[in-house]
C-alpha cells in the first residue's frame, strides 16, 4: 500500500531523520493543531517512529519512505509466506515444495515425505525438523503416528505480493 501526499519535507528534514527521534515542521500549524485537539496527532514527531514500530510488531518490512520534490510518500509493504521463512532458515528444494504441499494438505508424515520427494528417511527427519526449528511446521502424534502440519501463523502469509 502506497500513500501519496503532494508537497515536499520541509528541508531540515531528510528520509534518514524520519526514522529517528526529530522535531515536527508541520506546513500548516493551524490544521496541525487542530488535528492534534482532535485526538488524530498523540506527539509531535513521533508518526514515522510509530509506524516502523507497528510494523516491526507485526513482523513486516520497515515501510520505505520517499521524497520528491513535489511529493511524498510512504509504502507498506507485506513480506510473502517464502520472504518470512527465509529470514529465519535456508529452504532446500523439498522444504518449498512440502510447504506449499501443507498449502492446501492438512498434514504430512516422516515417510509421506520420503515418498514424495524421492529422499531417505532420515534427509525427510533433517528437513521436518528444520522447519519445526524454524517456527514453520508444528509436529504432533508419538513414534510412528508422528506428523508435521503448517503452524496457523505461517499459513495466513500470502504466497506473493
Amino acid at each position: 500500500m502506497k500513500i501519496l501526499n503532494p508537497g515536499s519535507l520541509p528541508p531540515e528534514l531528510s528520509i534518514e531523520s524520519l526514522k529517528t527521534e526529530h522535531l515536527s515542521l508541520p506546513k500548516n500549524v493551524h490544521i496541525a493543531q487542530t488535528l492534534f485537539l482532535g485526538g488524530y496527532i498523540e506527539q509531535w514527531g513521533s508518526g514515522t517512529n510509530h509506524m516502523i514500530e507497528s510494523c516491526q510488531a507485526q513482523n513486516l518490512p520497515e515501510p520505505e519512505f520517499e521524497a520528491t520534490g513535489h511529493s511524498f510518500s510512504v509504502t507498506f509493504r507485506r513480506v510473502t509466506l517464502f520472504e518470512y521463512i527465509e529470514e529465519k532458515i535456508t529452504l532446500n528444494v523439498r522444504q518449498k515444495q512440502v510447504i506449499e504441499y501443507l498449502i492446501s494438505n492438512t498434514r504430512i508424515s516422516t515417510a509421506d515425505y520420503a515418498l514424495m520427494y524421492n529422499c531417505t528417511l532420515k534427509t525427510a527427519q533433517r528437513d521436518l525438523a528444520e522447519l519445526v526449528s524454524a517456527d514453520v511446521l508444528k509436529k504432533s502424534g508419538k513414534t510412528r503416528g508422528v506428523y508435521y502440519t503448517l503452524k496457523d501463523s505461517i499459513r495466513t502469509l500470502p504466497m506473493s505480493q
